[in-house]
């Protein structure tokens, strides 16, 4: 959100605690998706995360777009 719009950080925070309190279950799950596809890139000094976090961007664009929307 600060690459995307005029925003400080006081407003990320506040827009990512609301998506959270809306959609509590979803952003655990998310987390833990993230969490669990990102721990294979530790042995390997997170060289793997470069495709990794591209992926996961272009994935969740969409999902950004939708719950900022004003």
């Amino acid at each position: 959100m600060l690459l995307d719009k005029p925003a400080d950080v006081g407003a990320v925070i506040a827009a990512s605690t609301r998506a959270v309190a809306k959609n509590p279950f979803t952003m655990a799950v998310g987390g833990l998706i993230i969490a669990l596809a990102s721990g294979p890139g530790a042995p390997t000094v997170f060289v793997g995360l470069v495709a990794f976090i591209k992926v996961l961007a272009r994935a969740g664009w969409p999902l950004f777009r939708r719950e900022t929307r004003a």
